[in-house]
C-alpha cells in the first residue's frame, strides 16, 4: 500500500473529510475556450481557402496534385464552426481536370456553374445539350466520372493509389449509340476521344498514374480483349460479310488471325493471345495498327459505319473488356 493511500485510509477510520478541491470552469474560463474554439475552425477555413488558391492559381503540376489531395482529405466544418455554402469534392475534381489541361495547353471541357446553389459541372462543345459531366460515387480520394443523364461511369480516378481506369462500355453506350442517334458530327466525337486520351496521358506521364486506356488506347502494341473466352467464329463470320458489302476484305493469315486492311495502312486484326501474365490465360482480342499509332479501337468505329454496326450487333462476343475491378 502507497503512502497516499495509507492517508486516505486513516482519513476514512477518523472521520477526515478529503480536503481535495474539484475546480469547476467559471463561467468566463466557458467563454474564453468557446471563443478558442471559433478561433480555431476560423483558422481551418482560412487554411481552406489557401489550398483552394493553389487549386485555381498554380501554374506547378506537384503543388496542384497536392491541392487536390488535400481537398480530397479535408472536411471544412467543425464542431463549432459550419460552414453552410459549399462547393463538393465532385466540383474540385471537376476544377483539377480543367486545369491539368490548362497546364498541359489541351481542349478542356467547359465548367458550368449552376444559379440556384453552389454546384458545377462539365460540358463539352458540341454536346452539350446533350450531356452533363460530374464527379458520383465519391469515396475519400476515390471517384467516378459520369455522364448525368445516362449514368454511365466514364472512368474511376483514384488519387491516393494512383489508378485510372476508362470504361469501354460507357463509350459504347455514348459515342456508338447516344451521340450517333443524336446525329453530333464526327469531328465533335473524334475530339472528346482525343480529350480523354490526353487526360490519361497527363496522369500517366506527369504523376505516374497506372492508366488503363482501353479503347482509347492508340499503341500498336496494345491490344482490347475481347468479353467473351470462347472463340468469336460467328462474330467473325458477320464481319468477313459487312466487310465485303463495304468493299474491305477480311483474311485469315498463316497464325489464323483474321486481319481487315482499312485505308490508309491502318488494320484491324482480330487473334487469340497468351495473357498468363495478366492472370487471365488464352484470350481473344483485337488490335489496331497503323503507322504513326494516332488511331484507336474507338476511332475506328467512329469512322467506318460498317465497323460501328458489326461491334454493336455482336457485343456478346466482341465487346472490349473493361476492369471488372471497378466496372
Amino acid at each position: 500500500m502507497t503512502k497516499k493511500q495509507k492517508q486516505i485510509d486513516k482519513k476514512k477510520s477518523t472521520g477526515q473529510k478529503d480536503s481535495t478541491k474539484i475546480v469547476t470552469p467559471t463561467a468566463s474560463d466557458q467563454l474564453l475556450a468557446y471563443s478558442q474554439h471559433l478561433k480555431d475552425g476560423l483558422k481551418h477555413g482560412m487554411e481552406f481557402t489557401q489550398i483552394i488558391d493553389t487549386l485555381v492559381a498554380t501554374k506547378d503540376y506537384q503543388e496542384l496534385f497536392n491541392a487536390i489531395r488535400q481537398l480530397a482529405a479535408y472536411d471544412l466544418n467543425t464542431a463549432y464552426v459550419t460552414y453552410p455554402q459549399q462547393y463538393s469534392k465532385s466540383d474540385y475534381y471537376l476544377l483539377f481536370l480543367n486545369r491539368l489541361s490548362e497546364l498541359a495547353r489541351k481542349k478542356s471541357m467547359n465548367l458550368q456553374s449552376e444559379k440556384a446553389k453552389l454546384a458545377l459541372s462539365h460540358q463539352f462543345p458540341g454536346i452539350e445539350d446533350q450531356s452533363n459531366f460530374v464527379f458520383t460515387k465519391l469515396d475519400q480520394a476515390k471517384a467516378y466520372y459520369t455522364e448525368v443523364q445516362s449514368g454511365q461511369d466514364i472512368f474511376y480516378l483514384d488519387f491516393k493509389d494512383g489508378i485510372l481506369r476508362f470504361n469501354s462500355e460507357a463509350f459504347t453506350k455514348l459515342l456508338l449509340q447516344k451521340y450517333q442517334a443524336a446525329a453530333v458530327p464526327p469531328k465533335v466525337l473524334l475530339s472528346l476521344v482525343d480529350y480523354f486520351l490526353d487526360l490519361g496521358l497527363i496522369f500517366k506521364e506527369q504523376y505516374g498514374f497506372d492508366v488503363d486506356f482501353n479503347v482509347l488506347d492508340p499503341d500498336n502494341h496494345g491490344v482490347y480483349p475481347m468479353i467473351s473466352d470462347k472463340t468469336p467464329e460467328a462474330a467473325l463470320d458477320r464481319l468477313f460479310i459487312q466487310a465485303q458489302k463495304a468493299n474491305y476484305r477480311l483474311q485469315t493469315d498463316i497464325y489464323s488471325r483474321a486481319i481487315l486492311e482499312l485505308n490508309g495502312g491502318i488494320t484491324l486484326t482480330a487473334f487469340d493471345v497468351d495473357l498468363v501474365e495478366e492472370g487471365k490465360g488464352h484470350q481473344w482480342v483485337l488490335g489496331v495498327r497503323d503507322e504513326k499509332q494516332e488511331v484507336s479501337l474507338v476511332k475506328l468505329l467512329l469512322k467506318y459505319d460498317f465497323l460501328r454496326d458489326w461491334y454493336l450487333t455482336n457485343q456478346a462476343e466482341v465487346a472490349i473488356r473493361s476492369d471488372a475491378r471497378y466496372f
